[in-house]
Order: structure tokens, then sequence, then C-alpha cells
């Protein structure tokens, strides 16, 4: 019957007749990288029960990987909390209605096909960041290597003396033009203190 309603609808079905044929027909999808859309898992089957499928199934694939809809004729709450926390993603019960299990899978579908882009969104804007990072740490290192080479520039700590001989000092050293002038200073001070000797020597002789 489920076959036959969703190939009505251009659904590929594939059937397994119990529990090991279930996991078997997944394995070899999942090898080929075409997980089917959604499973709808009966709750008792030959073998195997549901429950056992669906552990077995999230201990490799998870809800968002593999939606799985349990159908079942067990109506007691404590067996549907038993199903949802194994993993299924829904839970219909048998007798079903077509139109709301077609929903339901419907659904599944669609939030599988929203998380995929959701997916392959987030791994673009990882991409992007990623890229920008890269570009900030080259400014960066950039930044480092222009300020290294101008501090590099030595400045000279050493003045002349009067005597020839130099002297260290905190200041960096006189541009040529201040040595001049300040020479000069030096011989006009020199000068001053000569006339002023002689002007001394002649007032005396006087």
């Amino acid at each position: 019957v489920v076959q036959a309603m969703f190939a009505a609808r251009g659904y590929h079905v594939a059937i397994a007749m119990n529990g090991a044929s279930c996991l078997e027909q997944i394995t070899q999808a999942a090898e080929r990288g075409q997980l089917p859309h959604v499973v709808l898992l009966d709750y008792m089957m030959p073998g195997m029960s549901g429950l056992d499928v669906c552990k077995s199934l999230r201990q490799r694939f998870s809800p968002l990987e593999l939606p799985i809809i349990m159908l079942t004729c067990k109506t007691a709450a404590e067996e549907v909390a038993k199903a949802l926390q194994t993993g299924v993603n829904d839970y219909v019960k048998k007798p079903f209605n077509r139109v709301e299990l077609s929903a339901r899978v419907e659904r599944q579908i669609e939030l599988m096909t929203e998380r995929g882009e959701l997916v392959d969104v987030n791994g673009r804007l990882k991409k992007e960041v990623d890229g920008l990072k890269s570009e900030l740490k080259k400014l960066k290192l950039g930044s480092l290597h222009s300020g290294a080479n101008g501090d590099a520039s030595p400045v000279s700590l050493n003045t002349a003396r009067s005597d020839g001989k130099h002297k260290s000092t905190g200041k960096a050293a006189a541009p040529p033009q201040l040595e001049a002038w300040e020479e000069v200073s030096q011989k006009g001070r020199s000068s001053d203190r000569k006339s002023t000797r002689l002007n001394s020597s002649h007032s005396q002789d006087l």
C-alpha cells in the first residue's frame, strides 16, 4: 500500500522485508552516496524490531542525515515516548491516514532540503571568513614589518669635544649647521674674554 501510494507521486520506493535487509540496503545506499530521503520503519518486524533497527541506524546517521518515521499500531504513550527517545523523527499510528502520512513524509523531505541548503550556505560563509582572517593576518604582518624597519634607523649618540675626543650623551648629534653656529659662538665668547682681559690691563697701565 505504501509503495503504491508514493510511487504514484513520483517517489522511488525500496522495500525491505525485515530489519537486517533494511540495514543492508541503507548501508549500500550510503556507500553510493545516495541515502534515502526518508525511512518508513514499522515498529513490529520479523527478527529485529523497528526500535532495534532505529538504534543501529542512529549509531551511524543523525536525525538530520537520515529522517525516520515510525509506523506502529501501538498507541500507549510509553511506546510513543520510547520510539522518540530511540531517535525517530516522527511517529504515525496504524492504521494510518494516507493524507496524514503523505504530509508527514513530505514535511521531513522539506526539512532535510532546508537543512542541506543551510549547510551549503554555512560552508560558503566559513570559507569567506577564513579568507578574511588570512587577509587580516597578512595585513598585520605587513604592518609589523614596516614598523620594525622604521625603528631600525641608527641614531648617533656621540658629540665632538673641543679636544677632538668623543663623549657619549643621551641626545642625538646636532646637525652640521647647529654645530657650526655653536663653534662660532664659542669663538665669539673666547674673543670677548680676551678683549676684557686686554681692556683691564690697559686700565691698569694708565
